[in-house]
């Protein structure tokens, strides 16, 4: 083995920690009470931090040693244009995060009378943007920073070889031992959670994993599992279960090649399907009206793309769609009567009061344009914004797009827009260990699942969720659609 390509111990050993960190956040995201409370978040960032570490450490060791890591996958030179096309986009999104923090105009305090804003002295740069609550940028910054950290740093190491697979090499395998390992971790852990949350509405408790008691959301309806909010729990599973459906069918179909004589359930892989049932029946047992419209859609997607599957079994096709149904009944017999009372009153209470608060939204988007008011800032200012002292001061506006329209104006928007579009530009140009189509689309599902959910709630102003769909994002970035050439 030539020197060059000879792995250095320190590597490995940064390259290992990097995945041990990596599953921990995975699993605990949701399990701390979906990072709903300050101490679960800032053990969630001080992990991010230091996934962002550990890749600052492999970089320089790599160009210390003159080192190239072996890789499952690679950009093509237009795949390449675009990987670094989407690293200025994160620096862009928090130079503009960052300008708007330390260009802010005061501070915002919280009075019996309500929020009371304190100028800073000097005056702020006109075109720069400016916060209204500079505090609140700063930790939004700050938090934010960590994730993106935590994003390149999950990419590097799921695009990377396992030592035995550098020794092992098979033919362009998928998924490949780190995928595997990370979805296999995030499957467990889901099921393991749905089947809390499932067993804790049944036993009628108002404390969150039995130990708990929010200070929010205190009626049992009102949450699920380990999330003070019913919505953000029926969010997470939407957005993991169609990826584990599909790693499920990229296990299968790696056996049938493997063996085609192989059963189907001989595997392991069949563990998958239970998880999969419990994690789809979250969304209507929780009683979220959109999460159920969500599933329902999401069911529908994997349905149409399942139907349009070449060389796919009767038996295969058959065992997906029992899944499907049984987890669609599993949650009507367990949440179905209450689920119905909630979409009986979906006109009556407004969206449970949200037509009012996007009025509240709009007007603010218009007074603040394209600057924004700063990140963060939007629980701070909504009180000032009210048409009268009846109306509810809402901690979030129940419409992500919009919340960031107006805290981080139209350029943060499009910088969001432009960042989405450059992942897909990246995933649509890598070659590698081709993953099935099913296993992708799976992926995408749950993705698009959450930013409709985006629309109608806020499960972006949620870090668990926030970090989750990050880490969906690294894993569709290793698990390209385009075998590398040979």
């Amino acid at each position: 083995m030539k020197s060059a390509l000879r792995t250095p111990p320190a590597y490995r050993w940064l390259d290992e920690a990097s995945g041990w960190v990596s599953l921990f956040l995975v699993v605990w995201a949701p399990w701390a009470l979906g990072c709903a409370v300050t101490w679960a978040i800032n053990v969630l960032v001080s992990g991010c931090y230091t996934l962002g570490g550990l890749l600052a450490l492999k970089a320089f060791i790599r160009w210390r040693a003159g080192y190239t890591p072996e890789r499952w996958v690679q950009p093509t030179p237009a795949g390449r244009r675009w990987l670094w096309l989407l690293a200025t986009l994160t620096v862009l999104f928090l130079g503009w995060v960052l300008a708007g923090a330390a260009n802010g105009r005061g501070y915002i305090e919280i009075s019996r009378a309500g929020p009371i804003l304190h100028a800073y002295d000097r005056e702020p740069l006109a075109w720069l943007p400016a916060s209204l609550d500079a505090p609140y940028s700063w930790r939004a910054f700050w938090r934010w920073t960590s994730f993106a950290l935590a994003f390149w740093a999950l990419r590097d190491w799921l695009v990377g070889k396992s030592r035995r697979e550098k020794h092992h090499a098979e033919d362009y395998p998928f998924p490949t031992a780190r995928v595997r390992l990370l979805l296999w971790t995030l499957a467990l852990s889901g099921a393991a959670l749905a089947l809390t949350g499932i067993l804790q509405r049944l036993d009628g408790t108002s404390k969150l994993l039995w130990l708990v008691q929010p200070v929010i959301n205190k009626l049992p309806e009102a949450q699920f599992g380990s999330y003070p909010y019913r919505a953000n729990a029926a969010q997470y599973f939407n957005l993991i279960w169609p990826a584990v459906l599909g790693f499920w069918w990229a296990l299968h179909a790696q056996t049938g090649q493997q063996n085609p004589k192989a059963k189907l359930g001989n595997d392991p892989s069949v563990l998958l399907l239970p998880a999969v049932m419990l994690m789809m029946a979250v969304p209507v047992v929780a009683t979220t009206r959109g999460g159920a419209l969500i599933l329902v859609a999401l069911t529908g997607g994997v349905v149409v793309v399942a139907a349009c599957q070449r060389r796919v079994t009767l038996r295969l096709r058959l065992a997906l769609g029992l899944v499907l149904v049984g987890a669609l009944a599993l949650g009507w017999v367990l949440g179905g009567a209450a689920q119905q009372r909630r979409f009986a009153t979906v006109f009556d209470d407004q969206m449970s009061g949200r037509t009012e608060a996007y009025k509240t939204g709009w007007k603010m988007a218009e007074e603040f344009g394209w600057r924004g008011s700063g990140a963060e800032t939007f629980s701070s200012l909504n009180f000032l914004y009210r048409d009268s002292l009846e109306e509810k001061w809402q901690g979030y506006l129940h419409d992500d797009w919009l919340e960031t329209y107006v805290t981080l104006g139209g350029v943060g928007l499009v910088l969001v827009l432009l960042s989405l579009g450059g992942v897909v530009a990246v995933f649509w140009t890598s070659t590698g260990a081709r993953a099935p189509a099913f296993f992708s689309l799976g992926v995408g599902l749950g993705l698009v699942g959450l930013l409709v959910h985006a629309k109608f709630d806020f499960p972006f102003q949620m870090e668990s969720l926030r970090f989750t769909f990050l880490v969906m994002l690294a894993v569709l970035l290793a698990s390209p659609v385009r075998a590398a050439a040979r």
